[in-house]
């Protein structure tokens, strides 16, 4: 539990330096050399890339197993829907591509714990420093801070997080429109994604 409530903090606090990246006027104008110099200027930490023997020992693990692929800057654009009464799950349609020869479509699924009692969907863009397309397959885990009057419209920063809680991999921004009871929340989601 202790982790978790850290990582819900790191997740925060990193909502805002995300929010300010993106909100500064030039960025849309900038380079994509330029824009990736800012993204790791937020110091996010790669995934480890490694192969256990056991199925529950890549429970809540994104892996990339004996990737071929080189380690790149990827970028994903997702559509997800997810209903929660504190306890709910979530579905999710991901492409993402490193914009030189890797390309894959995803889908997801997996439960999720949330600070509301919410129905929502949403679009995300990610940002991913350093991994390869098989990065994306498998086991992961997200914590997502999203905030809009009752989630009628609402904004959201989704961290991809390491094994530990320790290291963030990469994040998403995005936007959603529903339903839910308060404002503002924190949700926890786990989810398996399969190549198409």
């Amino acid at each position: 539990m202790k982790e978790l409530e850290s990582a819900a903090k790191k997740a925060q606090k990193f909502a805002k330096k995300i929010t300010n990246m993106f909100t500064d006027e030039s960025f849309c104008t900038k380079t994509d050399a330029e824009r990736k110099k800012m993204v790791q200027g937020l110091n996010l930490k790669p995934q480890n890339v490694f192969k256990k023997a056991g199925y529950f020992d890549n429970l809540l693990i994104k892996q990339a197993n004996a990737s071929t692929s080189t380690n790149r800057f990827y970028m994903t654009y997702s559509v997800s829907v997810s209903a929660n009464a504190v306890i709910g799950e979530s579905f999710s349609f991901t492409i993402a591509t490193d914009y030189v020869e890797n390309f894959g479509a995803f889908i997801g699924i997996g439960p999720s714990l949330q600070s509301n009692v919410s129905a929502v969907g949403g679009f995300y863009i990610g940002f991913f420093p350093k991994t390869n397309l098989d990065g994306f397959s498998g086991w992961g885990h997200n914590f997502t801070v999203a905030d809009g009057p009752f989630k009628i419209v609402s904004g959201a920063v989704s961290l991809a997080v390491s094994e530990d809680f320790k290291e963030l991999q990469g994040f998403s921004v995005g936007v959603g429109a529903g339903a839910g009871v308060l404002p503002v929340d924190v949700t926890y989601q786990a989810s398996h994604d399969w190549k198409l």
